[in-house]
């Protein structure tokens, strides 16, 4: 009798990932220190931390830890003038 007419959120409480906690700092600190695309970190982290994540995942876990965007990552690097794959070729620069 206490049930509302709102919708709840659809978003899982706990949202289930492959990545240990550990791994998934590792997987930051490879991401800021390597700046690589999405599929050379994938490989990386497949052959160090888990044979097991998804490309998806993986993207998840950096979008969430702030790491998500590799142009970002390249420009706070210093790196001047950067081709960053997306729907569309969008140049990046400092």
């Amino acid at each position: 009798m206490g049930e509302t007419v709102h919708d709840r959120s659809h978003t899982p409480h706990r949202l289930q990932t492959t990545l240990t906690p550990a791994q998934e700092a590792v997987a930051v600190v490879l991401r800021k220190t390597l700046l690589v695309s999405i599929d050379d970190m994938l490989a990386v982290v497949r052959e160090l931390l888990n044979p097991e994540v998804s490309r998806s995942g993986l993207d998840r876990c950096l979008r969430r830890h702030g790491v998500g965007n590799l142009c970002d990552l390249q420009a706070q690097s210093g790196l001047v003038a950067v081709w960053c794959r997306s729907f569309d070729s969008v140049m990046c620069s400092k």
